[in-house]
């Protein structure tokens, strides 16, 4: 089933009411994502961002320290916090590594969108930018995409 025919069965099965979702970058998806419930406000995973920039790393010892960077953002009291501590961590990477500089420049901020969820909404997902529980997932468990999608369903 591709991606598109998947949300619109969610749909006619009675999905509704849907304000924020959650997944990876998968070009697909995000296509669907936008035909099918285009008002929707999107956030990329974080989970799924911290593995991107890994992979982006240009050293192990870059790799070993980013996920714990990246949290400083995301565990941000504010999204203007969040911003300058983005912001700081770019800079911080431009002369050594600037390639993944550039990579967090423009791809982070597309993990940034729970905070600016309603109070309502975000009490409804999971507290502001869990690193410890991206998607809401229990955090014992191993990260599931399906628990990316949060629906309401009548």
């Amino acid at each position: 089933m591709h991606w598109r025919a998947f949300l619109e069965n969610l749909q006619s099965r009675g999905m509704r009411g849907v304000e924020y979702v959650v997944s990876d970058d998968h070009a697909g998806l995000r296509a669907a994502r936008k035909a099918v419930l285009g008002g929707v406000k999107w956030q990329r995973c974080q989970f799924h961002l911290a593995q991107n920039a890994i992979h982006h790393s240009p050293n192990l010892a870059i790799r070993k320290r980013i996920g714990a960077e990246l949290r400083t953002v995301w565990n941000a009291p504010t999204l203007k916090a969040a911003e300058i501590a983005l912001a700081d961590l770019v800079k911080a990477y431009q002369p050594t590594a600037p390639k993944l500089a550039d990579w967090l420049e423009k791809n982070v901020p597309e993990g940034l969108t729970v905070f600016t969820l309603t109070e309502t909404t975000a009490d409804a997902c999971a507290p502001p930018t869990p690193w410890s529980a991206p998607c809401n997932r229990k955090s014992s468990g191993a990260h599931k995409k399906s628990e990316c999608f949060r629906t309401r369903l009548p």
